[in-house]
């Protein structure tokens, strides 16, 4: 978040969501980075709170929406192999949610790898793989609407999958 007149303490400037305290990760006097550690499982519908401890940021009042948009990162695949008639295999995504009705799984040759996708809590997605022949061990990308997001992992063995 951008603006002026943040405090530049982290301990004292607080994001909630739906009452959840998430991690101040760095305040300047400019901008505040957040960290969303603990997005609760059921649907966000509740209002987004931020305190800081000098009172509310200047021109809030004329405010009357925010976006909150999370770039989710694939972070491993669970198991890593599968039967070509299809499987269920479940995806480490941290910033998906159970409103993520647009995200899939493909693999690096551009086949769609589930036929059927849901998020079942926050981070985790459940995939019944397609029965097709997926090559050894390619890498998975996330596929969220039309966009293509690669592994976030470092150790990129971690998001391969082989049928």
């Amino acid at each position: 978040m951008t603006g002026s007149g943040f405090t530049g303490d982290a301990s004292t400037t607080i994001l909630k969501i739906n009452g959840v305290e998430q991690e101040s990760t760095s305040v300047s006097s400019t901008e505040a980075i957040f960290t969303l550690t603990d997005i609760p499982q059921s649907n966000i519908t509740g209002l987004a709170k931020i305190y800081f401890d000098i009172g509310l940021p200047k021109n809030h009042n004329v405010l009357t929406s925010a976006v909150l948009v999370l770039e989710p990162k694939l972070v491993s695949v669970s198991p890593s192999s599968g039967s070509i008639a299809g499987s269920i295999i479940y995806a480490n995504i941290q910033g998906a949610g159970p409103l993520d009705t647009d995200i899939n799984l493909k693999v690096e040759d551009g086949v769609i790898l589930c036929e059927a996708t849901e998020v079942v809590s926050s981070g985790l997605l459940k995939c019944e793989t397609t029965a097709a022949a997926v090559p050894a061990a390619s890498t998975i990308q996330i596929l969220k609407g039309t966009s293509l997001l690669d592994c976030a992992n470092q150790d990129t063995t971690q998001c391969q999958y082989e049928q």
